[in-house]
């Protein structure tokens, strides 16, 4: 099955532009994200337009803001293997 990766650009609150290259959680292994998610009882529901991702240059969770969108979102395909290799890379883990 394949996977995307995502590059997209928006326009943050203080007006400077944000390039982000990001994976969407539905595509993040769930070994890694039980890893990562400290408070698994909160409900953390995104206003309209945002969408929580894992951006692969910050290596963390970020808020991807569809509402301010600069431009088109570019989708790169990712195999099952590559992505298990991605997730698997020491520097995404700490």
């Amino acid at each position: 099955m394949m996977s995307k990766i995502y590059a997209g650009m928006f326009r943050k609150k203080n007006n400077d532009l944000r390039h982000m290259t990001f994976v969407k959680l539905d595509d993040v292994p769930d070994t890694f994200l039980e890893t990562k998610i400290k408070d698994k009882s909160k409900d953390r529901t995104m206003p309209t337009g945002m969408e929580l991702v894992w951006d692969l240059d910050k290596a963390d969770f970020r808020v991807f803001n569809y509402t301010a969108q600069v431009g088109d979102i570019r989708e790169i395909d990712m195999t099952d293997e590559e992505k298990d290799k991605l997730f698997a890379n020491k520097s995404l883990t700490t």
